[in-house]
């Protein structure tokens, strides 16, 4: 059963959307709270993404056959992802294995074209879930994850 959707007004209002999605002369944006986890399973990581000791937060991408980029290849602000997944996973996880960058937002992730810009997509299922919910331009994403 899907979620209801959290709508954060302009005018200051809140107010939980139709379960159907279905909203006539929308005023607002709609807020998704979207769950990235590299601790889902053992398939997709299985440990939390750590917070360092000097405090900064990490989002490690989850492992994924067909992606484009191996963990040895994002780097982060510096950090050694490659280590870090290998450490935490007891190396189920190595810095060859191919990481999906989904949301890709950190622009020191990895070497970067000229007018690079962050994203994020959604195919199959998860798209369609987004538009039979009405989802769609100007709307914001808040990602989180453990």
């Amino acid at each position: 059963m899907p979620l209801p959707s959290l709508w954060v007004m302009f005018g200051g209002g809140i107010s939980i959307s139709p379960e159907d999605g279905v909203v006539s002369d929308r005023v607002g944006m709609r807020l998704i709270l979207s769950r990235k986890g590299f601790d889902s399973s053992s398939a997709f990581g299985g440990c939390a993404s750590p917070i360092l000791p000097d405090g900064q937060m990490i989002s490690l991408p989850i492992p994924h056959s067909e992606a484009w980029v191996a963990y040895s290849g994002v780097q982060p602000r510096g950090l050694d992802i490659a280590h870090i997944v290998a450490d935490l996973t007891r190396k189920r996880v190595t810095g060859d294995a191919l990481a999906h960058l989904d949301p890709d937002l950190e622009r020191t992730a990895r070497s970067r074209q000229p007018g690079w810009t962050p994203a994020f997509g959604q195919v199959s299922a998860a798209q369609s879930h987004l538009e039979n919910n009405g989802v769609g331009t100007d709307d914001l994403f808040l990602f989180f994850g453990s």
